[in-house]
């Protein structure tokens, strides 16, 4: 949106609202506006020793997103309403009518003298200090001490009736205890299933590279672009914005399909929208007649590899197509990486700083976009290749110990 017409729009709102308190009418100010929950929701922030994550665990699926609508005034809540899904119109006619006969009850006309109700909506923003509300947070309920607050341990803490804020402060930061940002982790990550079978991997990893017949790995995997992803984090002087350009409209999804080996990127391919099984069923084909390509320009050899294809454990990874595409290609090894277990995948990697190279050119069209992407997997050298190949192997030990968490 144009800065101009947000400034004008903004203008008018608070012009509107000096106007309704100076008007002759007693009226009350109503805010409606409707937000998301689901599973995976959780605290963004929360506190550890200074150089460890704050980890916060979280289910593995999602689920549906569930959608509450809430109206509030200076007196509190005066109506809520949750649903399964996105609201629409309907559920909002819907409220907007409970919320009528709450305040208005059906037996009460409407006169000159009543009461007006001012009902606002979607611009309207509320902030609080980051830092100030998670230590109200800390002291109020998430300081336990033996299985209870500081103020009602009678045990360690005998006479203390009350502790304030800069006291928690400055025994966190007596004790190196930080601030940052959550990092999510699945409660199934580290069960024994998963261990188990991440294990088994490396396994599976180790009698290939015992085979007397020479193979190459070759890493596959899918990501998605689209017009308004940005880098996060920007500089600018203290108390000022960083500040980031970017359309107004998200645009569609365009997913890239690539695949790595320690020579570099074999093949790519891009394709708006999703990636489904014909998709990958073609890039496996284009990918097959790439490697042949290869071995025509490379050195005669008395026995061509066998091809280590490694991705993640989709299902369409493990559908009936595709495992009938390795069953017709016998020079080709199909091996699914363990759930909840994307780094021992060095493509992973190459997505990341793929992204960041896109993004860094600043692609303002669907057309700029594609561009963007060619020009910025060019820019990936063999050697970042070959270099996360070997960070990956690294979490080989880990994974062959069961007794060790992956986060």
């Amino acid at each position: 949106m144009d800065a101009n017409v947000g400034n004008s729009g903004r203008a008018r709102g608070v012009r509107r609202v000096l106007e309704l308190e100076v008007a002759a009418v007693e009226h009350k100010f109503i805010f409606i506006d409707e937000v998301g929950f689901n599973l995976t929701k959780r605290r963004r922030r929360g506190r550890n020793v200074i150089g460890q994550r704050a980890i916060v665990e979280v289910p593995g699926q999602r689920g549906g997103n569930i959608t509450m609508c809430a109206a509030i005034t200076n007196h509190g809540v005066i109506h809520h309403h949750a649903t399964l899904g996105p609201y629409n119109t309907a559920h909002l006619i819907t409220f907007l009518e409970i919320l009528h006969n709450t305040l208005i009850p059906p037996d009460q006309t409407d006169g000159p003298e009543q009461l007006r109700y001012i009902v606002i909506w979607d611009n309207a923003c509320l902030y609080n200090s980051n830092k100030r509300f998670y230590l109200l947070e800390l002291k109020d309920c998430h300081m336990p001490v033996e299985g209870g607050r500081v103020e009602e341990d009678n045990v360690n803490f005998e006479g203390i009736n009350s502790v304030s804020l800069s006291t928690i402060d400055r025994v966190l930061k007596r004790n190196l205890i930080s601030l940052k940002q959550a990092y999510r982790v699945p409660f199934e990550r580290n069960s024994e299933r998963v261990k188990e079978l991440r294990y088994q991997y490396v396994q599976r990893m180790f009698q290939l590279d015992s085979m007397e017949r020479p193979h190459e790995c070759i890493f596959l995997d899918e990501a998605g672009f689209n017009l308004t992803k940005r880098r996060r984090r920007g500089r600018n002087i203290i108390g000022q914005r960083s500040i980031v350009e970017l359309p107004g409209q998200r645009g569609g999804n365009v997913t890239i399909c690539a695949a790595i080996s320690s020579y570099g990127v074999i093949h790519r391919h891009v394709t708006l929208g999703p990636y489904n099984t014909a998709h990958l069923i073609t890039f496996l084909y284009a990918l097959q007649e790439a490697l042949l390509r290869c071995e025509e320009r490379g050195d005669e050899q008395a026995e061509h590899p066998m091809y280590v294809v490694i991705w993640d454990n989709v299902n369409f990874h493990r559908g009936p197509r595709i495992r009938e595409w390795f069953e017709n290609n016998p020079r080709f090894i199909n091996v699914c990486l363990p759930p909840y277990s994307p780094f021992p995948n060095p493509i992973e990697e190459f997505f990341s700083a793929w992204r960041w190279k896109v993004y860094d050119r600043n692609p303002y069209a669907q057309e700029n976009l594609i561009q963007s992407m060619d020009a910025a997997c060019d820019d990936i050298g063999v050697e970042a290749i070959q270099g996360w190949i070997r960070h990956a192997k690294g979490f080989f030990p880990k994974l062959f110990s069961k007794g060790q968490d992956c986060l």
